[in-house]
């Protein structure tokens, strides 16, 4: 005979008793619930043989986890007196192959249900997966980072390309297993040199970046049109002054195009403005 309960153990506070004190302690008791008296059993396949390690798990009809169990040395598993009775949905997967379709069976008491679940090969099988993450100076995540993954021996064939998310976070998979260089541009920063990392089949790298602002790049540009009454003027020298305590400054000249304009570039931040003139090219013959 079998021992069960058939009322949970239930417990009480704590509590102190003084001496020749009377205590009473009263407790309702609940009734142990039933076996479930069901069994889900079956068996796990792809490529034509048995799959042992292949993960089964149990979901309600409302696609609530209930319970996981592992395939045998034969891919068989079996869920004895452990869901109760009703309606559930089953999914499969092993290291290297799909995750099943949804099987939908209904358990009975003292009925038992079998089922054959069949995986497909993977589509990323002994390929390789790369990620990480692209900080600034601070150490903190880089948002909208392109990041470029070309062929290490020819580094003009590109083999992937993403960009971070707001966390500065990246992954890439579905990488076949060789050497890449790796490359990664945000327009203020810069990577200080060229990295280059190997993947091997099915392995799943780490590989983060650090990038530093660029200095350069906060650079201005400064330009516009020189005319006369709507006439555009072309060979006008155009003088760019830097405004100082002491007066303006004179940095730069530039001569306008053909349709009058000038352009100015690389100009750091700063207080300026613009002086232009046009002289003659005519020589003036002075009379003593």
């Amino acid at each position: 005979m079998v021992i069960r309960d058939r009322y949970l153990l239930q417990r009480s506070e704590q509590f102190n008793l003084s001496p020749r004190q009377e205590i009473t302690v009263d407790l309702s008791l609940k009734k142990a619930p039933k076996e479930p008296c069901t069994v889900l059993m079956g068996s796990v396949a792809g490529k034509c043989t048995q799959i042992e390690g292949a993960t089964v798990k149990v979901f309600d009809r409302c696609n609530k986890p209930i319970a996981h169990t592992i395939t045998d040395n034969k891919g068989k598993f079996v869920f004895e007196n452990i869901l109760p009775p009703g309606e559930y949905k089953v999914i499969a997967t092993a290291v290297g192959y799909k995750v099943s379709r949804v099987y939908r069976l209904i358990l009975e008491a003292r009925k038992s249900v079998s089922i054959f679940i069949w995986l497909e090969v993977s589509n990323y099988v002994n390929l390789a997966t790369i990620y990480g993450v692209t900080y600034n100076e601070a150490n903190s995540g880089l948002a909208n980072v392109d990041i470029l993954i070309t062929d290490y021996n020819k580094p003009e064939i590109c083999e992937a390309f993403t960009q971070t998310n707001a966390d500065g976070e990246f992954l890439v998979y579905g990488l076949k297993p060789k050497k890449y260089w790796i490359s990664a541009l945000k327009e203020g920063y810069y990577l200080p040199q060229k990295i280059s990392f190997e993947l091997t089949p099915n392995e799943i790298n780490c590989l983060n970046l650090f990038l530093y602002p660029d200095e350069s790049s906060t650079d201005g540009t400064i330009s516009g049109k020189i005319d006369y009454y709507g006439q555009s003027i072309p060979n006008a020298v155009v003088a760019l002054y830097k405004v100082e305590e002491r007066g303006h400054v004179l940095v730069a000249t530039k001569e306008t195009n053909e349709s009058g304009f000038y352009l100015f570039p690389n100009v750091k931040s700063g207080k300026y403005l613009v002086k232009s003139k046009l002289e003659t090219d005519h020589k003036i013959d002075f009379i003593g």
